[in-house]
């Protein structure tokens, strides 16, 4: 299986640098990294696409950060997932949650009520996803008379490893609504 390389600053391409700089700054290992700025850095696009969006959450987000950070470590602590439980345990701290509030975030127990409802939401959605059945979208309205979102999904191209890449066609298997009133 193909992997993608973990660039340093020397190693990454030019194009990343500047961003991967800014991110290495805020590493929690100095000078270093974290492994997925450090891939995303093998693709620059990636990279600063990655922090173009960011940015615009932070700056015109509506959840202050500490909030946008407690969602962030709910739905890793919902996924299960060690790698972004430990990120965003880590993003949370800078966002000014101390430890004992990080754990109480990742295992649900919030003392305010606004919020513990919130994450309730952010954790449904998180575990909810991975229970959807593509039967259950029939019961959604049209979004468009042009276009059925439902009738269409992403593919793999057939060629495996890093030059995949992903297009955009109707798969037979999905049924059709019918357009007709």
């Amino acid at each position: 299986m193909s992997r993608i390389p973990m660039h340093t600053l020397e190693s990454a391409p030019v194009a990343a640098r500047p961003v991967l700089e800014t991110l290495v700054a805020r590493s929690p290992t100095p000078g270093v990294p974290i492994n997925l700025h450090a891939q995303m850095a093998h693709a620059p696009s990636v990279l600063i696409g990655y922090m173009a969006m960011r940015k615009a959450l932070d700056e015109h987000g509506t959840f202050d950060p500490k909030t946008r950070t407690a969602i962030l470590l709910t739905v890793a602590a919902a996924d299960k997932c060690a790698y972004t439980v430990a990120l965003n345990t880590l993003i949370a701290r800078q966002a000014g949650w101390n430890e004992d509030e990080t754990l109480a975030l990742r295992k649900g127990h919030v003392q305010d009520v606004k919020l513990a409802a919130l994450l309730a939401v952010a954790r449904q959605s998180a575990t909810k996803r991975r229970s959807t059945q593509v039967g259950r979208t029939r019961s959604l309205p049209r979004l468009s008379h042009s276009w059925d979102w439902r009738s269409t999904s992403i593919h793999s191209s057939t060629t495996p490893g890093p030059t995949s890449t992903p297009s955009l066609r109707s798969p037979s298997t999905v049924p059709r609504q019918s357009t007709r009133t």
